[in-house]
Order: C-alpha cells, then structure tokens, then sequence
C-alpha cells in the first residue's frame, strides 16, 4: 500500500505545472482562439481504412501581462498552440476513421477573454518552433496560483 501511494504521489506532482519543466512561462488574456488544422495518421494501406483523423490543433491570440519565464524575446502579443478534441464531421468518407482523442492527460480549456497563467513548452508545428500547452494543467487561471 505504500508503494501504491509513493506512485500515486509521484504521479500527482508530475501533473502540476512547473516553471522547472516548462521553457516559458507567461500571465496573459486570450484575446482570440482558432483552429489551425486536424492532425491525421495516413493507416496501413492494407486495411479498410486508409486514415484516422486524430485531434485539432487550435492557436491561442494571449496578450502577455508578464513573463516568469522565457530564454528568449517576446513579443506583446504571442500566439500559443494547443490540442483540442476532434470536432468535425463524423466522416467525410468511408475509409476515414474518427479517434475520440486522449482521456489523460486532458486537452487544455482555452476561451477567449481568459486571464491566466500559461506553462508552455516549444514544440515543432508546421515547421516552424512554436509556444505550445501540453494540457489541461498547463493552464492555471490567475487567481488559483496564490
């Protein structure tokens, strides 16, 4: 049993955000969000489908109000990406199969007019390195971090 719990806790202390793990680390206010794309896996071709479509990549307009942490320049206003749940059409044809996304850990809850704290890691997307939340817990709204 105390094992058991010695995981648990390591689990739970690995889920909180942390200036540590992340490469920048901002307050801000979403200003805009958008979808970018849907991320999709071409299958094997000899299987009845031929694609699965995965989650979507949405971008987050954040005006910053201050930086805890960075190793390089900001601008005022940074553009921040993120994973959301797939939320196209069922299918647009019939060797397109449609994931349902990742239970754990959860897609991020970004709205536009939210003020908050944003632990972010630099990421890769459409061949240019991006601001980038992993999830849910990289977001902390402003008045939970006191």
């Amino acid at each position: 049993m105390l094992l058991g719990l010695s995981a648990l806790t390591l689990f739970a202390a690995q889920m909180v955000p942390s200036i540590e793990r992340s490469d920048v680390v901002i307050t801000g206010k979403v200003l805009s969000v958008q979808k970018v794309r849907t991320r999709e896996e071409e299958l094997a071709k000899s299987s009845k489908w031929k694609r699965i479509l995965l989650d979507e990549i949405w971008k987050a307009e954040v005006a910053i109000e201050s930086i805890s942490k960075t190793g390089q320049p900001l601008a005022k206003i940074e553009h921040i990406y993120y994973e959301q749940r797939y939320s196209g059409p069922p299918r647009n044809d019939e060797n397109t199969l449609v994931g349902y996304g990742r239970a754990c850990p959860s897609y991020a809850k970004i709205t536009p007019g939210q003020k908050a704290e944003f632990f972010c890691i630099r990421r890769t997307e459409d061949g240019k390195r991006v601001l980038f939340i992993p999830d849910r817990e990289s977001v902390m709204a402003s008045d939970q971090r006191n």
